[in-house]
């Protein structure tokens, strides 16, 4: 039987499980900011983000774009809002919320088990 994390008073991860998607989409628009703001249209953009990316072919280039996009969602952000408003971000605020649904769903299902 798989305890629940909110009942045993658990901390539950911040992250998604896909978190590392997040932060390469966040990497890419950030460095590509600049080309962002002068397009015109939809194609544009599209066209600018897949340059970008495909044009990254060092992965050691990726990886360290990944971790510091990482830093500034999940670890920076977190501890500036903490501090001065004491309020979550929004991406982990409705994480959380998400996992607690689930668990209240398969809490039933956890303990037939």
């Amino acid at each position: 039987c798989t305890a629940d994390p909110l009942e045993a008073g658990q901390a539950i991860e911040e992250k998604p499980g896909r978190h590392v998607l997040i932060d390469l989409a966040y990497a890419t628009i950030t460095k590509t900011k600049d080309k962002l703001m002068l397009c015109q249209s939809a194609q544009e953009v599209k066209a600018v983000l897949l340059h970008f990316l495909e044009n990254l072919y060092d992965p050691n280039e990726a990886i360290t774009l990944i971790n510091e996009a990482e830093f500034l969602l999940w670890t920076q952000t977190k501890q500036i809002l903490a501090e001065k408003a004491g309020v979550q971000i929004d991406h982990v605020r409705e994480y959380k919320r998400s996992t607690h649904l689930w668990f209240l769903q398969m809490r039933p299902f956890m303990q037939q088990a």
